[in-house]
């Protein structure tokens, strides 16, 4: 009665953001029985979903919880029980009820048979209208904030109640600062949005600790004339590594002897001491929750510092991070003189490569900028490529070039490629190495050696990054620390869950980010509406 006095409206569930966890999550809200509303700002929903792979929308990946678990940098063990309670099988139940009908391609990423992304997105709309789930299409949610005047609903057993700021959009075509602002409530509130200033900034008014955000999934840029010339082209089975120097200042003397313990800094010692701490720190990722002792110092520096400023990013950058496929070395080098402190990272991944017209793309390096996403970004997106275009050991290389050698002995080297490697690209990593014209039967054994290695250690420094416009994600957001990940609630604010993208957890290309939503977005409406 005092909602309707002052003029407000009031519901038990608001969910902002009309993305695909911000659908699942009012569905299964809904489902349960709860009033639902969904505010979008746009005049669409589900925009992001519908542009995604290419418009055919990659609705999952085809693997197990224990498989699934390696898609994420950022994420990775702690999303082992969210999975176990909702993942790939369930995904795919709701979808075949709902009426989409789905198929698994070689590299396990599972497509609408119709490959039309307007056949996810239809279902989705139909199973939210089905559920009576309220849609508010161009509704800008200006500010949202737990009751000033502590009001309860009489059917909430736990929580504070929120309010949500609407700009209403009674005529879309005037200014978003012109239009009349409506104040809603409601018991629960679902926060599904994209990182933006404004979602990063009412985390933080609801004291929710913050990981500063930096894009991930991006495309690399070279100006090596191996490139030039040759966009369009693409090598299946490639294996690329990445190097990308972190500086940061160095420890002071007395902290290093204190924590050498007064040892002696002999060589052989401090590469003892350096594998102990990496053992420490287990090898896992950077992000809150999953990364070991290491990342936990980190965190709480980095929180201590308001966790927003560039340090932040490049500290959490240099003490840790999680290879694609194989466990890696780190090495650190310091210069005396100027006191800088250098830690190489290295990542690795394998799959495709496509030649671009700014530098690399494909799967294996959308993959690197997944995992190295906040160490290319300390760096200023400058780093090494290793590119080992043929995907095999270099010994592997030396067999089948000195097989070659023999069975095309009259052929030219420029021109007569080996390894399925395209005539286009052979041509480019020969002609440093032989002169043109030299015919195979003319190839020493050093020759040939040489030859191998530039197949095997193309390096290429890469100078910027490119979007990646079909999936655009971004590393960061709502500390998991900060959540509860089986239903996806503040461990701060009771009542306010957090899902999707503005969680900090982010996947590799193949339907990775869709299951996140798809299981994040369960969990919350569930839990959302089995607290009223």
């Amino acid at each position: 009665q005092l909602d309707l006095f002052m003029g407000r409206h009031l519901f038990e569930v608001i969910v902002v953001g009309g993305g695909a966890a911000g659908f699942f999550a009012a569905i299964h809200a809904a489902r349960g029985g709860a009033k639902v509303t969904l505010f979008e700002a746009s005049a669409k929903v589900l925009q992001k979903l519908i542009i995604s792979g290419g418009g055919r929308c990659n609705i999952t990946q085809n693997a197990d919880v224990e498989k699934l678990l390696q898609g994420y940098p950022r994420g990775g063990n702690v999303l082992r029980p969210a999975f176990s309670k909702f993942g790939v099988s369930d995904t795919l139940s709701f979808f075949h009820k709902a009426g989409v009908k789905t198929k698994v391609e070689e590299d396990g990423r599972i497509f609408p048979i119709s490959d039309r992304s307007e056949t996810v997105a239809r279902a989705l709309e139909e199973e939210a209208a089905a559920a009576s789930v309220v849609i508010r299409r161009s509704s800008k949610v200006m500010d949202v904030r737990q009751r000033r005047d502590k009001v309860f609903s009489p059917t909430s057993k736990v929580g504070t109640g929120f309010e949500v700021d609407v700009a209403v959009p009674r005529d879309p075509a005037r200014p978003l600062a012109a239009r009349p602002v409506t104040t809603y409530t409601a018991d629960r509130l679902i926060l599904a949005t994209n990182i933006t200033h404004a979602s990063l900034e009412w985390l933080r008014a609801f004291k929710q600790p913050v990981v500063p955000s930096v894009p991930s999934l991006f495309t690399f840029r070279s100006t090596h004339p191996l490139l030039h010339e040759r966009a369009g082209i693409s090598v299946q089975q490639a294996h690329v590594t990445l190097s990308v120097p972190i500086s940061h200042p160095p420890q002071p003397a007395q902290e290093r002897r204190e924590k050498a313990g007064g040892e002696s800094e002999k060589d052989g010692e401090g590469e003892r001491r350096e594998q102990e701490r990496t053992e420490k720190a287990g090898g896992e990722g950077e992000k809150g929750g999953e990364g070991g002792e290491g990342d936990r110092r980190e965190k709480e520096r980095t929180e201590n510092r308001g966790g927003e400023d560039e340090k932040g990013v490049e500290q959490e950058a240099a003490t840790s991070h999680k290879s694609l496929q194989e466990q890696t070395t780190t090495a650190k080098t310091s210069s005396e003189n100027t006191g800088d402190v250098t830690t190489p990272m290295h990542f690795e991944a394998r799959g495709p490569v496509l030649i671009t017209h700014q530098g690399l793309s494909g799967p294996a390096i959308l993959r690197l900028s997944a995992f190295a996403a906040r160490a290319m970004h300390a760096s200023k997106y400058t780093g090494t490529l290793t590119v080992n275009w043929t995907g095999i050991s270099l010994a592997d290389v030396l067999t089948a070039l000195t097989r070659h050698r023999l069975k095309n002995s009259e052929g030219l080297v420029d021109s007569r490629a080996a390894l399925g490697i395209p005539r286009r690209l052979w041509s480019g990593l020969m002609e440093p190495v032989v002169p043109r014209g030299t015919c195979w039967r003319d190839v020493s054994d050093s020759d040939l050696a040489k030859i191998a290695s530039a197949l095997v250690a193309c390096q290429l420094e890469i100078k910027g990054r490119g979007s990646y416009t079909e999936e655009f994600v971004t590393a960061g957001g709502a500390s998991l620390d900060g959540l509860d990940i089986m239903t996806w609630q503040s461990r701060i604010v009771p009542g306010l869950y957090i899902v999707g993208e503005l969680a900090n957890v982010d996947g590799i290309t193949g339907g990775y980010n869709f299951q996140h939503a798809w299981t994040s977005g369960y969990l919350a409406g569930c839990a959302a509406c089995n607290s009223l």
